[in-house]
């Protein structure tokens, strides 16, 4: 006589759900934190799935026409990949949507997401996280208990989302009735930020709430204001383009208007995001291109330097072409400090510790800007002061000095100001289920901040240079300077440095060279009379003329 068998759980046929008593809300280790759903043991499986043939599509078309509600993509992949393997919980957090969370992964559950079954067993669920992407979640139905808990599962789904409420574009060997409301999907409207409430109960206007549901941003975003910046950056932009042709001055001032792009695009994907809160790839571009711009303007104020001290080379601390290399070297480190911890920091489904790192990246790079601006302002004082003790005042001078001044201090201004953000921002774990989003700093709810001290000090900055442009003070060539006397311009050979490009980076004071007691710098020409009177007149006229 054959053993029994164990029982097993009536097929499934086309049926509504099934309505299963859902258990009372535990609470967890935070005091007002929702406990909707926790399984000791679950898998997560990301995948992405494509129509492979245009005949899919039409299929899916046509059988939605026809009222079959049957899909056609397949819910297995070869290139799927496992993202966790454990406890699994879903919950809600006061005042905030439900998330879910297992292991590293963390999903918000929007009240719009979708989710199907894909098994007759209610095993395996299948989350829409962003076409073509999916997460498939796979729960153990091996005894009458686990059975039971995966129905609660669809419960709670039903309850937080569009749970088989919209038409299944996976391949199953059942169908779901359709509930009459849900038959025809809703057009996608711009979105418009949703009030919420305050702890005292008052509805606050967009702009100054902590957060918004869905929305990767921690305040309404402004649609207008970004519009504003794009247009003033781009106006920013042509003039600075139209000012290095009419001066032939590309080498000089290439990296005014490709930062100016950079902050067009910036703006404009901000912009795009305002309308679409919910899309993780548009927020991490903007913030990346945003981050990226001003250590390139200080790039260019390095250059402008180094042009400078060209012009006056018997008074430069030193070699004027090693200003940019030098300073160019640490601020290729410190942009790509910025990119790499900006990408990590700003993707909020990256794991604490990726975030965590990114942020230490940025917190680097801000303050090795710091510093790098320190020793920059320094060098140009003690070359500004040098002048002023040789009797050297001249507005050729002086003038590009103090644009300098200027700008740099614009630049520290917003490199303060990125500190105190994310030295804010660095202590808090989004991921704790207790987050209060009104606890965090001012300087990260209020979005006025970044406008002011981020937005409106670089396009001041841009729009300083468009009026006092380094070609209109300094000559077109770096082998014009300007004589001892103060008053003449000589055209020269130029500096010259017989060492090899790299000990010149590494060494741009020649220090090697000055502890054996003789240095490989160039030559002091300006001492030899190099230019005569002829030539004298001859550079100081082509200077004039092509300033003016």
């Amino acid at each position: 006589m054959d053993p029994p068998r164990a029982p097993r759980a009536p097929r499934r046929v086309a049926t509504a759900p099934i309505t299963v008593p859902v258990p009372a809300i535990e609470l967890g280790s935070t005091a007002g934190v929702e406990t909707l759903y926790s399984h000791p043991h679950v898998k997560i499986i990301s995948f992405e799935a494509h129509a492979r043939r245009a005949r899919d599509a039409e299929d899916i078309e046509g059988l939605a026409a026809a009222g079959n509600n049957a899909g056609t993509l397949p819910w297995t992949c070869s290139l799927e990949r496992i993202i966790a393997v454990g406890a699994f919980r879903v919950y809600r957090a006061p005042g905030s949507v439900a998330f879910l969370s297992c292991g590293s992964a963390l999903q918000p559950i929007l009240p719009k997401s979708q989710c199907w079954c894909v098994d007759e067993d209610d095993s395996k669920f299948v989350l829409q996280i962003r076409r073509p992407a999916y997460w498939r979640i796979e729960l153990p139905v091996s005894t009458p208990d686990e059975r039971v808990q995966a129905r609660i599962f669809r419960d709670v789904l039903a309850n937080a989302l569009q749970f088989e409420k919209t038409r299944c574009p996976f391949r199953r060997s059942f169908t779901v009735a359709l509930p009459q409301s849900h038959a025809e999907p809703a057009k996608k409207r711009p979105w418009t930020p949703r009030l919420l409430l305050d702890p005292a109960g008052t509805m606050q206007p967009p702009g100054q709430i902590g957060t918004f549901d869905g929305s990767y941003f921690f305040y309404a975003p402004n649609k207008g204001a970004a519009i504003f910046f794009a247009i003033a950056f781009l106006f920013s932009g042509v003039l600075h383009t139209w000012q290095a042709c009419r001066y032939k001055c590309w080498k000089l001032t290439p990296l005014f208007p490709f930062c100016c792009l950079l902050f067009v695009a910036g703006f404009a994907l901000r912009e795009y995001g305002a309308f679409h809160y919910d899309n993780l790839n548009v927020y991490i571009a903007s913030i990346c291109i945003t981050y990226a711009a001003p250590p390139l303007l200080e790039l260019q104020n390095y250059h402008v330097l180094g042009r400078i001290l060209y012009y006056v080379p018997y008074l430069s601390p030193l070699h004027p072409g090693r200003v940019l290399t030098t300073f160019g070297f640490v601020s290729a480190i410190v942009e790509a400090l910025n990119g790499w911890g900006a990408s990590y920091s700003a993707n909020q489904s990256l794991s604490d510790g990726e975030m965590a790192a990114g942020h230490a990246l940025i917190k680097a790079s801000l303050l090795i800007q710091i510093f790098v601006i320190s020793c920059f302002i320094l060098l140009a004082a003690l070359f500004h002061r040098r002048c002023s003790e040789q009797g050297i005042k001249s507005p050729r001078l002086c003038a590009p000095l103090v644009t300098l001044y200027v700008s740099t201090g614009l630049i520290l201004v917003r490199t303060i100001y990125r500190i105190v953000e994310y030295f804010s921002i660095a202590q808090l774990n989004f991921r704790d289920p207790g987050f209060d989003s009104m606890s965090m700093s001012p300087i990260i709810r209020y979005e006025w901040f970044f406008y002011v001290f981020e937005a409106s000090v670089m396009v001041c900055n841009c729009v300083l240079f468009n009026a006092r442009h380094p070609r209109r003070y300094l000559p077109c060539s770096n082998t014009i300077y300007l004589a001892q006397d103060g008053v003449a311009e000589v055209e020269g050979p130029g500096f010259k440095d017989p060492r090899p490009f790299w000990q010149t980076v590494v060494d741009p004071f020649d220090l090697w060279g000055l502890s054996r007691g003789h240095s490989s710098q160039t030559a002091r020409f300006w001492e030899d009379g190099n230019g005569g009177a002829e030539t004298d007149a001859k550079a100081a006229g082509a200077s004039n003329a092509n300033s003016a």
